[in-house]
């Protein structure tokens, strides 16, 4: 099986043994978002209940179908946030969610996910509020919107694509609980961002500036 990006058109078994998978894509599409995925998968679908009606469709290993249908559940929460902030339909919306031996990427409408059917990331979070939900099925499915649907020009740009996902983090949370547990998390982000850059330690004058970061007075 072929799973790409856009929405599958036709399965046709070829005289030489070989099936051919033709998938269509109607709407602009950046081109570091293309992607093909050969392998044998489990299906299965959902539908979302918005302002219109949007087929979802998971494929996964055949020994992973019952942790899935539990866990992508919170696709729904996402996409309901959007709807909420006008953000959908759009067309490159997480259509198809499947299995990936890495963590996750935001292929075009064909959303790779590597957790492991995990809140937070791979079951861990620096904060007790970063496992309430699974980091790369909210932080990927806002990159659907911010990254794929509305693209900066210049791939030196990305940066700009993963800060505005890394804040639909809080935000969905704050949509989902409240408002504490989003500033909490948001502080976590923070200290995150902050360990991460002193671990590199490549001028010592850079970990002094980022010590600040991680005193209580920030």
């Amino acid at each position: 099986m072929n799973i790409s990006n856009g929405r599958l058109h036709a399965v046709t078994k070829l005289t030489d043994g070989w099936t051919r998978f033709d998938w269509f894509v109607s709407y602009p599409i950046n081109n570091y978002n293309i992607t093909f995925n050969i392998g044998k998968f489990a299906h299965f679908s959902d539908v979302y209940e918005g302002a219109e009606k949007l087929k979802l469709d998971y494929y996964i290993m055949p020994e992973n179908l019952e942790k899935a249908r539990k866990q992508f559940a919170q696709v729904k929460s996402m996409l309901a946030l959007k709807s909420i902030l006008d953000l959908t339909p759009s067309p490159v919306m997480v259509t198809n969610l499947l299995k990936y031996p890495l963590l996750g990427m935001e292929h075009q409408s064909a959303v790779a996910y590597g957790n492991q059917y995990l809140n937070g990331v791979r079951g861990g979070s620096i904060t007790d509020v970063g496992l309430l939900f699974d980091f790369i099925i909210i932080h990927k499915s806002a990159l659907e919107w911010w990254g794929d649907s509305v693209t900066a020009k210049d791939i030196a740009d990305m940066w700009i694509h993963e800060s505005l996902a890394t804040y639909a983090e809080p935000f969905f949370m704050e949509y989902q609980w409240d408002y504490d547990a989003a500033m909490k998390y948001f502080e976590g982000k923070k200290q995150e961002v902050c360990m991460t850059l002193m671990s590199l330690d490549r001028m010592e004058f850079i970990k002094r500036v980022l010590a600040i970061c991680i005193t209580e007075e920030v």
